[in-house]
């Protein structure tokens, strides 16, 4: 194609965007790479109209797997319903608010459009407010006994109203927070002096408590559910039967219901292509189902990111996440379905993400098992095994089990992703072969 004939190919394609819908723009443009999105997403005439649509979670996914400079570019286009959901997982390390990621979400504040600041002020819990910007603010009051122009030289020298005095003990951060300031004084004067007078009478801890709690709230409608339930995805959900193999439930404990709110894209673009899980995915004709397995795999991997102890705002974590899931789903299917799309597709069609997720868990455990009987047969446990065995074995012995693919050329040991490592390391158990190892040696 010729140059001239590639502007005329892009023109169009940028006609017919512009003239649909942003939901439907949202849902058929959600599987691009976050880098291609992005790129599309500029050559409309309301970009922002398409972004607000996504999901909180396709946006936040987008946010962490673009770099910082695409990021800043997608910020603005983006609605108050997303921000939050950013702060709810950038401005806490588990309970606590965390400094750091305060500070570098408050300058990416002062480079975004005064009314999206408005509208985000106008939202925000008072005692999240508060809290957020105790560590970066030191609000003084006048004295009412003491003749102003006496106290003036004691006081800090910006003020809006000639009632709260501020300094700003982090420069870098002095401008955004004027601008924070401002434009809470102008947008709600009343809820400014709340914010100030909190500010300059001391934070209680009430204040830090009361916005966890309702951060709590909005992360478990998003899948993110205390520690202690979150353990929940690595209970027994399956059963062995005379051969070993494995058996799924009679009945799901959750009932797979269309969930009102649009489902996320991004879990699915984790999958990796020749997956029996991706193919089964593939041959789904209807998009209700996808929509499901979509968002129950988003709230499965937020347990995991909760029972594993991982990071939401590292972009490498979220990832991981959404690998342990898929992989262990892909293992259920391999094991129930026995690698035969058909059967497994249905498998996936009647069970929940989270059984499917259970099941594969419990393979692994059956294997574990095994490994550490065929241990005890030998004297000098592990160690005395040799290479590979040995580093297969200790990554298989951890509380949360590993597969050693750094044996097989991988850079590091990660989740198990397919039934094949397992009977590779089956193998590698049986006494016949560790003989013929030792006597290789």
């Amino acid at each position: 194609m010729h140059g001239n004939e590639r502007v005329v190919s892009f023109d169009i394609l940028r006609r017919n965007l512009n003239a649909t819908s942003p939901k439907r723009l949202a849902r058929l443009l959600g599987p691009l790479s976050p880098k291609a999105f992005l790129t599309l997403i500029q050559s409309l005439n309301s970009p922002e109209a398409l972004v607000r649509e996504l999901p909180d979670e396709d946006f936040y996914y987008l946010l962490k797997a673009l770099s910082e400079e695409d990021a800043l570019q997608l910020l603005p286009f983006a609605s108050t319903r997303h921000l939050l959901h950013c702060i709810d997982l950038e401005f806490w390390k588990k309970d606590m608010l965390y400094s750091r990621g305060i500070a570098k979400w408050l300058e990416i504040f002062g480079q975004l459009p005064v009314d999206q600041i408005q509208d985000l002020l106008n939202t925000l819990d008072p005692e999240l407010l508060v809290a957020i910007l105790h560590p970066f603010l030191i609000v003084k009051t006048r004295n009412a006994d003491v003749d102003y122009v006496e106290e003036s030289d004691t006081l800090p020298p910006f003020t809006l109203e000639n009632i709260f005095y501020v300094d700003f003990p982090t420069p870098q951060l002095e401008d955004s927070l004027k601008l924070l300031l401002e434009t809470l004084y102008e947008v709600n004067t009343s809820y400014y002096f709340t914010v100030m007078e909190s500010l300059a009478y001391g934070l209680s801890s009430d204040f830090e408590e009361a916005a966890l709690h309702f951060r709590r709230a909005r992360l478990a409608e998003r899948g993110f559910p205390s520690f202690e339930e979150a353990l929940d995805i690595y209970q027994r959900s399956v059963s062995h039967n005379a051969e070993g193999g494995l058996t799924p439930l009679l009945q799901d404990s959750e009932e797979s219901a269309q969930p009102e709110a649009p489902s996320p894209v991004y879990p699915l673009k984790i999958i990796p292509s020749t997956s029996l899980f991706r193919r089964c995915l593939d041959q789904l004709t209807e998009a209700q189902d996808r929509d499901r397995i979509s968002s129950e795999l988003a709230h499965l991997a937020n347990k995991i990111i909760v029972a594993d102890s991982l990071d939401p705002s590292l972009h490498e974590d979220l990832t991981k996440s959404l690998h342990k899931a898929s992989g262990y789903i892909n293992i259920a299917l391999q094991e129930l379905g026995g690698d035969e799309s058909t059967a497994a597709t249905d498998l996936l069609l009647n069970r929940h993400i989270e059984t499917l997720f259970r099941c594969g868990f419990q393979s692994i455990l059956s294997l574990r098992r095994q490994a550490l009987s065929f241990v005890r047969k030998y004297e000098g446990g592990v160690e005395n095994l040799g290479y590979p065995l040995a580093a297969i074995l200790r990554e298989l012995f951890k509380k949360r089990p590993l597969f050693a693919a750094n044996v097989r050329g991988e850079s590091k040991p990660r989740d198990f992703q397919d039934r094949e490592e397992l009977l590779y390391v089956r193998r590698l158990l049986d006494d016949s072969s560790i003989e013929q190892l030792w006597e290789d040696i």
